[in-house]
């Protein structure tokens, strides 16, 4: 019993400690305790007068939590998850998932560091992508986070709407196409399709790709340029079913080869539309 008493008498102690002078000195018995275990509470007040004495007689039986103040609020923040982030504003944790505004006071937020484009947009990390759920995300963002929503704000909400404006076009524009798509995913993977693609895609497709730009450059027929062009779609269209497979499998590398030769046919729309 004696070493019991000693054990809860050394944690009493390291809590009155971290209690400030000024705020221990009005209780009558310690109102906040930083770290002292239920188990504790329960040893100090088993030793008999002596617990008693110290927590006095009307100590709650209940377990305490660290950094609870018995009938008020919690302080906030001290159970936030390390790594999550915390509101420049009002201090609010705002978890681990991307969070354009503060729950607690609506104060618009830096973008984070840690979110994909896919995250961003809502959408799941896959090639295959729903474009209409993509393009109500992006409605709705915009709509929300359009910089003239804060013209009468602080100087900081306007930056931080400005540079959220501008991530999610990206983010948008990214995941709108099939080509940019599967190369954002490459570079997730920690992939990168080189500036010169010749030597990814094979040379067949390089042969026929010339031949296509060469047949566009001599035509002066807008029929025949659009027949170029409906033949480029339906070659791009085949591509992208390949590299969905690709991506399905974690094949990165053949997704790789299928986006060179992509990107070259994605050159020859481009000259079709102008």
């Amino acid at each position: 019993m004696q070493a019991l008493c000693k054990a809860g008498l050394r944690c009493l102690s390291w809590g009155v400690r971290n209690v400030t002078p000024s705020f221990s000195s009005r209780l009558p018995y310690l109102k906040m305790v930083p770290t002292m275990s239920s188990a504790a509470t329960v040893a100090l007040k088993s030793t008999g007068g002596l617990g008693s004495a110290l927590l006095g007689s009307d100590a709650p039986d209940c377990p305490i939590k660290p950094g609870t103040v018995l009938g008020g609020r919690p302080r906030r923040g001290l159970c936030a998850t390390p790594g999550n982030r915390s509101c420049w504003s009002c201090g609010a944790a705002l978890g681990a998932t991307p969070v354009f505004f503060c729950p607690d006071c609506e104060v618009v937020q830096s973008p984070d560091d840690r979110s994909t484009y896919f995250d961003i947009m809502d959408c799941d990390k896959s090639f295959s992508v729903d474009i209409r759920k993509l393009q109500r995300r992006y409605i709705h963002l915009q709509r929300s986070l359009h910089p003239d929503n804060f013209s009468q704000k602080s100087q900081r909400e306007q930056e931080y709407s400005e540079t959220q404006t501008a991530l999610i076009n990206k983010a948008y524009r990214t995941l709108q196409k099939p080509l940019s798509r599967g190369l954002y995913m490459l570079e997730l993977g920690g992939v990168r399709l080189e500036e010169e693609t010749g030597s990814v895609a094979d040379q067949h497709h390089l042969l026929e790709v010339m031949e296509l730009n060469e047949r566009l450059a001599k035509t002066q027929n807008i029929e025949e340029a659009n027949d170029i062009g409906l033949s480029v779609r339906g070659k791009l269209e085949n591509l992208t079913e390949q590299v969905n497979t690709s991506f399905r499998k974690g094949d990165l590398q053949s997704a790789k080869v299928l986006l060179a030769q992509m990107k070259y046919f994605v050159n020859v729309e481009e000259k079709v539309e102008q």
